[in-house]
């Protein structure tokens, strides 16, 4: 498979977001203070129920699949060149990351430089337990605080106080491996930086709600979906939830290709939908709900016992079905579980979602913006 780039001037980044049961791949560039996303596309859901060793064993087949694809549609819109680099976001549970943050108070107000910064991150490093550091992945500030507010550029200003907040991931090696020689058969000579799609939501939810820093996290894979709790700017806790977008659709028609369920599923919330079928989906997917409230129950339940959550809810799925997953944490009796005992406000995170600064032609998938977003902080930070 040959490397391509873009006819534009601007450099162009591959994007490559896998998890179990899914990749997605992406071509973008950097346009001024925007990152532009030109193609995205997908592997292709199955139906069919799979082990952690086999979701791992196609890694490679299904980036080659969703790459294929991306090259494809990168060469019908005339796009050529070299892509220099590649970010590799790695999902839970191949990603496993952990994000810890310590407070410095100075007897007098101090002129904080990078050193104060780079110096506690280091101490940190060393005093994390529970990631395995043969395998880790990345290791990154997220956040700071001076004198208890947030602060994207700290460096040159003063403070009596200095709170350093980071992310250190590690990563499953045979993920890794398996990842990287895919990759490279689509791009031979790019870079690749690998991320965590928890620094990812970190880092661009952070962002996009700085004024408010109290939200609930929500990110719906294909067979699993990440909750992360943050209160106060900083992660209070986290569960994996065994449902995602595959074992949903699985649920609500198991006889049905993956597909098709999801097709009928997208003209309802069109209201593009009728005859028998619809409303037999229509009907299994009430049916399917209450199961999938006790299961996400369980899992809200034990990050409430923690602290409580907030009320706003970040939702990142797939799109077909974010309207109804939207209703779903909006309408069901969650309200035990929040702040305030009143129900969850369901925000889908999208490419209109405030400082983000991602732009495109098509409609986006959610964990492709996130991904976007990062990539472009990345670049301008």
């Amino acid at each position: 498979m040959l490397n391509i780039g873009l006819k534009f001037r601007q450099e162009s980044i591959a994007i490559v977001d896998i998890g179990p049961g899914t990749v997605r791949a992406a071509l973008v560039s950097d346009h001024s203070d925007a990152i532009h996303v030109h193609a995205q596309t997908y592997s292709l859901i199955s139906i069919e129920t799979e082990t952690p060793e086999h979701s791992i064993a196609a890694i490679g087949e299904r980036i080659d699949d969703a790459c294929k694809r991306l090259l494809d549609l990168a060469g019908q819109k005339g796009i050529t060149g070299h892509i220099k680099t590649v970010y590799c976001v790695i999902h839970a549970p191949w990603a496993h990351s952990m994000t810890v943050r310590k407070r410095v108070d100075y007897q007098t107000e101090t002129r904080i430089h990078d050193s104060h910064i780079s110096g506690i991150a280091k101490e940190m490093l060393a005093d994390i337990k529970g990631v395995d550091m043969q395998s880790m992945m990345e290791a990154a500030v997220v956040r700071t605080w001076l004198n208890g507010y947030p602060v994207t550029a700290p460096e040159g200003k003063s403070a009596h106080s200095l709170v350093v907040s980071a992310i250190v991931s590690d990563i499953d090696q045979t993920v890794k491996k398996n990842a990287e020689a895919a990759i490279h058969r689509a791009f031979p000579s790019s870079n690749i930086e690998w991320r965590s799609a928890a620094r990812a939501m970190q880092l661009t939810l952070g962002a996009a709600y700085r004024d408010d820093e109290n939200y609930l996290a929500v990110d719906m894979g294909m067979d699993t979906t990440h909750l992360i709790s943050v209160r106060d700017g900083f992660p209070s806790g986290e569960r994996i939830v065994p449902q995602g977008l595959r074992t949903i659709l699985t649920r609500i028609d198991p006889k049905r290709v993956a597909e098709e369920t999801l097709g009928l599923i997208r003209m309802l919330s069109r209201d593009a939908c009728e005859g028998g079928a619809c409303d037999a989906i229509q009907k299994a997917m009430a049916t399917a709900e209450p199961e999938l409230a006790k299961i996400f129950g369980e899992a809200l339940g034990g990050l409430a016992a923690q602290r409580r959550l907030a009320n706003t809810l970040v939702l990142s799925a797939n799109p077909d079905i974010i309207d109804w997953m939207k209703q779903f944490f909006s309408r069901l009796d969650f309200t035990q579980f929040t702040a305030t005992t009143l129900p969850f406000t369901v925000i889908p995170y999208d490419a209109s979602t405030p400082v983000v600064r991602v732009t495109s032609d098509e409609l986006l998938h959610p964990q492709l913006v996130i991904d976007s977003a990062l990539v472009n902080t990345e670049l301008h930070e």
